[in-house]
């Protein structure tokens, strides 16, 4: 019988033998290997080597427990893993330190794999239970065709040792949800972390024979002997493409099914106009995780000529202030690689790469440690056609190498026989898309330096690999599938419950919002998605320990594991949003969730003097001020494309209008003036309200900050500091004008856009038809009207500004607040504004492509001139008149010649002749204007100096400061 018991997770207390039909046993012939601690070089236990025999044996007990697992009931696969999920969770830290100590990760990347890992448990635990089939009438209705899924059988899944818990996660989770039984090959470097995680799954209730274990030094001869046995249906490996080569060419002769996740070449793209201090932090998450030993590295880094030496130089001083050291010391930032082996690859490499012509800028030399670390490495100056260019490094390592365009960089990244991965850096959403899809890789990380998720699939092309793993392979268990690609984005939704969700509660459905369904402004749709919001207040609890801890109110080791524990990646969604079901706001579940992951002492002291509303509003603040930027950007671009239009129909003549009906002439270069000039003024009042809404939160509406004593004003501004906020002698709480001005801004804003709209959609009438909205693929198509081309985009931009008004109304509200608040009006603001500034961003890119793709027609603004028989000179006549015989008299004339010409057709030149000649005054007649371009006023002066003055302002918003390096999200 199977001993499940609990036991601790120290060395000794492991099973050191192979799990095979459910018992711990010694190899066949007794032969056992060592594993060693990285750091130190030393064996720290010994294990039994699999042989032929026992790979055979563990085989046939995978096919002889498979008919009976696949009968299982979907709930009973899905609370297995369940379990072993919790199971995980709750020795997260036994779990990390055994990963820390064969594979040598700090104990910060050991934990987070721990969290990794247990997130596909829990993926696939949902998955289970949602395997279905379908039911289809044949073609000639005499049948019907039932199609049902079903486990393809025993499963060979061969693990490499850069991530020893997430890689048997990943491979065992689907399989154990499929009902399929399997042999697992970990690496011989590591294999204690899945001897642990197997003793774990057997306590969950797995079955004996559905998962067999077989750590082995001989993999060679352990893999063929099962790939050769018929018994085998299925095999997935991650590792070398060497290796994916001759496990394909094996797996041939039974045609067998298979998934090869094999080696990568990353190219990591900084285009001229990325973000770059956002870029520097994705390459040193991208390059550094796992200490560069990862398939989905980056490998080449690829930058524009422009930024490359300031890419470069922030680059170096980041990586030199890393600290080396075995992964279980406090501080320690890299660990050693895995092997000798692999140092002395790496260092031969980098050697290699000096002796072509390459600069060294910083590391490039072994160190003087025991154990196999190698320091952060920079390198430039790279030979075409080096081998650390075409070469996984997996090392610590940065190649640097430039490119002058676009297509120069596409033709880069592509000279690679490898297509696993690739990271982007662009601000440019065209771009992104455009080089996206022309970069041969399986993912694309655009603007974030880490790929992987549960519900994503995970796979490469060209020799990387096939049948990527992921959310294609729901309701299959892990047979393969057709090659799938895939970007990954900053995400666009706003904040919600996120989804699947366990089984424990029962799910809100996800409420539609056109506002986020037709939203063209993918800035603003990133900073307020879920991921922003709740980094941003992690971001205000890490910035509030690194404060505290500069005050001296916390160790500075303490506020370093705070701000470890308050990451994105370490936060259970669905548990936060449970939990602020409950309790009515998330805050109380993040501080918890940040504090479990923390040992005794500094749990404790996560969001110390601190409220629920100056973490949300600190929070709520960074947000603002970066959508404040980002609308101050869309603003230029607009202004610049309706300068252009000013400038092209400067003497395009057209009737004003008011009241409906033909006034005075004027230009459309004129009326597009008004418009450019409100924009201009907007652009002002961004970079002025900047500071106003960007203020830090802390001292509690109560005088909460009593808590840190005379520290209170210190702590305060470092905290606004490292968050680049600005201090406030006042609580933010209590003065709410911030977020009402925020709103009032994009009032205003969408106000003048609605305007600019509603002008068109007067001109696009069709007894007027003087300008019309871009056309093309049936947008403004009518459903029963064929002969329509409604103006679509003018409609929607008029529908924005009301909802942002009305939006805005709502924030006007906390005005209204006591000054202790907490009386409903801050639940307000975080339910408003992102759907306010979506709305506010989607109205300026509309209006941008309403003005790109304008279209007018002058002639026919002429023609309307004439057809009002010569009226709309009223005015001209009326003021020519009255210096001669006054003002009255001058309008009484005027107005009687206009009647006639209303009466009888006839225009009002001829009429205002006859009423002349009838007041013997035809002697003024010589004096009238009777052609509209000779009565325009100032509508040229206008335009020009409009236009002018929005091309030499100088007044722009300033791109937020990114927080410090150690404060942001990883």
């Amino acid at each position: 019988m199977t001993d499940r018991t609990p036991r601790p997770y120290g060395v000794d207390a492991l099973p050191q033998g192979l799990l095979i039909g459910g018992r711990w046993l010694p190899a066949a012939g007794g032969a056992t290997f060592p594993v060693e601690n990285p750091a130190t070089g030393e064996p720290v236990a010994r294990v039994a080597d699999a042989g032929t025999t026992d790979a055979l044996d563990a085989l046939g007990a995978a096919a002889g427990a498979q008919s009976q697992w696949a009968a299982t009931s979907p709930g009973q696969r899905s609370r297995i893993l369940r379990r072993t999920h919790d199971l995980l969770l709750e020795r997260r830290e036994d779990f990390a330190g055994l990963i820390t100590l064969e594979m040598g990760k700090s104990l910060a990347e050991a934990r987070a794999e721990v969290d990794y890992a247990a997130g596909y448990l829990r993926w696939f635990a949902e998955e289970a239970v949602r395997i279905d089939g379908t039911w289809k009438v044949s073609e000639d209705a005499t049948a019907r065709v039932l199609v049902v899924r079903q486990p393809v059988g025993p499963c060979l899944l061969i693990t490499p040792w850069n991530a020893p818990l997430a890689m048997p996660a990943r491979k065992i989770a689907p399989a154990v949800a499929a009902g399929c039984t399997m042999v697992l090959k970990p690496a011989p470097q590591t294999p204690l972390t899945s001897i642990a995680l197997a003793t774990v799954l057997i306590e969950a209730g797995l079955p004996a024979g559905v998962l067999n274990l077989l750590p082995t030094a001989d993999a060679a001869a352990v893999s063929e002997a099962l790939m050769k046995d018929p018994r085998l249906r299925k095999v997935s490996f991650t590792g070398s493409t060497a290796v994916g080569r001759l496990l394909l060419a094996q797996a041939s002769a039974n045609v067998l099914r298979t998934s090869m996740e094999l080696g990568g070449n990353a190219p990591f793209i900084v285009c001229a106009d990325a973000d770059l201090q956002a870029a520097v932090d994705g390459a040193m998450t991208a390059k550094l995780r796992n200490i560069g030993e990862a398939c989905i590295a980056a490998n080449r880094f690829l930058v524009h000529a422009d930024i490359a030496q300031e890419f470069t130089e922030h680059l170096v001083d980041r990586m030199r202030g890393l600290t080396l050291g075995s992964g279980t010391e406090p501080g320690t930032d890299l660990g050693p690689l895995i092997d000798r082996t692999q140092r002395d690859r790496v260092a031969q490499l980098v050697e290699e790469t000096i002796a072509g012509g390459a600069r060294l800028h910083t590391g490039g030399s072994t160190p003087d440690l025991p154990g196999y670390f190698y320091p952060p490495t920079v390198l430039t100056d790279i030979a075409d056609g080096a081998r650390i260019s075409r070469e996984e490094i997996f090392g610590p390592v940065a190649a640097i190498r430039t490119f002058s365009s676009d297509d120069e960089a596409l033709t880069m990244a592509n000279a690679t026989e490898f297509g696993l991965v690739a990271y982007l850096y662009t601000r440019d959403l065209g771009r992104a898309l455009r080089m996206s899809e022309q970069i041969e890789s399986g993912m694309v990380g655009l603007n974030r330096g880490y790929v992987s998720d549960p519900g994503a699939p995970f796979g490469g092309i060209k020799h990387s690999g096939a049948r990527p793993r992921g959310r294609q392979l729901r309701h299959r268990g892990i047979p393969g599938v057709e090659v799938h690609r895939h970007r990954h984005p900053r995400r666009r939704r706003y904040p919600r419950h996120p989804g699947p969700v366990m089984n424990t509660y029962d799910p809100l459905p996800e409420p539609f919002s056109l506002t986020s369904r037709l939203a063209t402004d993918p800035e603003q749709c990133a900073l307020f998605c879920e991921d922003a919001t709740l980094n941003s207040w992690l971001a205000a609890e890490r910035a509030l320990a690194q404060a505290q801890a500069e005050a001296g109110v916390l160790t500075h080791a303490e506020a370093a594991a705070i701000r470890d524990a308050a990451q994105l990646h370490h936060i259970d969604r669905e548990e936060l949003w449970r939990t602020a079901r409950t309790v009515g706001y998330p805050i109380l579940g993040l501080v918890r969730q940040i504090s479990r992951q923390l040992p005794p002492g500094p749990d404790g002291r996560v969001h110390y003097g601190a409220t629920t509303q100056d973490i949300m509003d600190t929070g709520l603040a960074l947000q603002m001020v970066r959508s404040l930027a980002a609308l101050e950007r869309r603003i230029a671009e607009l202004g610049d494309v309706l300068a252009d239009r000013v400038t092209e129909h400067a003497c395009t003549v057209m009737a004003a209008r008011t009241h409906g009906q033909q006034a005075v002439p004027t230009t459309f270069g004129a009326t597009l003036a008004t418009l450019l000039a409100q924009f201009t003024r907007h652009r002002q009042r961004l970079a002025q309200a900047a500071p106003r809404i960007g203020m830090i939160s802390l001292s509690g509406a109560g005088g909460t900050a009593a808590a840190f004593g005379p520290h209170a004003a210190a702590i305060r501004s470092d905290m606004a500091r490292l968050l680049g906020l600005h201090d406030t002698a006042t609580s933010w709480q209590v003065a709410r004008d911030g977020v009402a001005e925020f709103g009032w801004l994009c009032s205003l804003l969408t106000a003048t856009c609605a305007r600019l709209a509603r002008n068109i959609v007067d001109l696009s009438r069709t007894e007027i038809a003087e300008a019309f909205e871009p056309y093309s693929d049936h947008r403004g198509a009518s459903s029963t009207m064929p002969q329509k081309v409604n103006p679509i985009t003018s409609e929607s931009i008029i529908g924005l500004s009301g909802t942002v008004g009305a939006l805005t109304s709502a924030l006007l509200r906390a005005q209204e607040a006591g000054h202790e608040r907490a009386a409903g009006e801050w639940h307000t603001e975080w339910r408003v504004l992102p759907e306010l500034a979506v709305s506010a961003g989607t109205a300026l890119t509309e209006t941008i492509a309403l003005l790109r793709g304008l279209r007018v027609d002058a002639r026919r603004m002429r023609a309307n001139l004439d057809s009002g028989g010569g009226l709309i000179m009223a005015e001209s006549h009326m003021i020519t008149l009255a210096g001669p015989v006054g003002r009255e008299r001058a309008h009484d004339l005027v107005h009687e010649a206009a009647t006639r010409t209303r009466t009888t057709g006839t225009h009002l030149t001829q009429t205002l002749r006859d009423v002349l000649t009838e007041h013997h005054l035809d002697t003024l007649l010589p004096g009238l204007h009777t052609q509209p371009e000779n009565y325009l006023g100032q509508a040229h002066r206008t335009a020009e100096t409009t236009t002018r003055l929005w091309r030499t302002q100088t007044t722009s918003l300033p791109e937020p400061p990114t927080p410090l390096a150690h404060l942001a999200a990883n």
